[in-house]
């Protein structure tokens, strides 16, 4: 910001005005607020394309899910579902903390701060809000802490990566999100929206539940319609860290 400003000062001011001009600290804090400025940091993929683009694209996406619905007669939201993944460094420690400003030089951090060791968790919930229940993906095919369990609270495989691939995709299809909705509706047929994932798509459909209909997000779009980004996911590990 310092050196665009002195770069534009240069072309806008003359040189004796030049002479007195200096871009301080203070001088950009003040220009930013008393434009209603903020400094933001970009995250996602939203800005991938155009909002015009993003709006045709959703525009094609709603027809495509309304066929779906009249189709497989599905005329109750509840039945409308969306998952997405998430990956939680389960062992990662804080990296920020409240001390006396005469620590601020001595205080160090460790490496737990940094730890990517990590599970991968499916959120999925209904267009009503029912939640389906959790499932995990880690590394271990039967984690240390399952000792402390008579019964495994949650539904768990394990993959090389703790990432979801096809193989762990069918595996959630099949024993754990099925399962749900057959309790949860019977023989009815429930819309899934995932976004364009290579792990969701391509799924072998002799395999596929019959109570599952797979409807996919358009490319580029999930940052800024998938509903379990748009703070389902946070509030996961929101809940999750103060429980921790």
């Amino acid at each position: 910001l310092k050196m665009k400003a002195r770069e534009l000062a240069t072309q806008l001011l003359d040189e004796e005005a030049l002479k007195s001009f200096k871009a301080s600290n203070g001088w950009i804090y003040s220009l930013l607020k008393r434009n209603n400025l903020i400094g933001v940091k970009l995250h996602g993929e939203a800005g991938e394309i155009s909002n015009e683009e993003a709006q045709e694209l959703m525009l094609q996406f709603r027809s495509k899910l309304e066929l779906e619905l009249e189709k497989h007669n599905i005329k109750d939201l509840g039945q409308v579902y969306n998952g997405d993944q998430t990956g939680l460094f389960y062992q990662k420690l804080p990296n920020h903390a409240y001390i006396h400003r005469e620590e601020r030089q001595t205080k160090r951090g460790s490496k737990s701060m940094r730890d990517k060791t990590r599970v991968t968790v499916m959120v999925c919930t209904s267009a009503t809000g029912e939640k389906a229940p959790l499932a995990v993906v880690g590394y271990a095919k039967r984690p240390m802490c399952f000792r402390l369990c008579d019964k495994i609270p949650i539904k768990y495989c394990n993959q090389k990566s703790a990432w979801f691939d096809r193989e762990v995709m069918m595996w959630w299809l099949i024993e754990v999100l099925s399962p749900y909705l057959r309790k949860r509706w019977g023989s009815k047929k429930c819309v899934l929206i995932l976004d364009n994932c290579p792990a969701h798509q391509n799924l072998d459909e002799s395999l596929l539940p019959q109570n599952i209909v797979l409807v996919f997000l358009p490319e580029n779009l999930t940052a800024r319609h998938q509903p379990a980004d748009l703070g389902i996911i946070a509030l996961l590990k929101r809940g999750y860290k103060s429980a921790l």
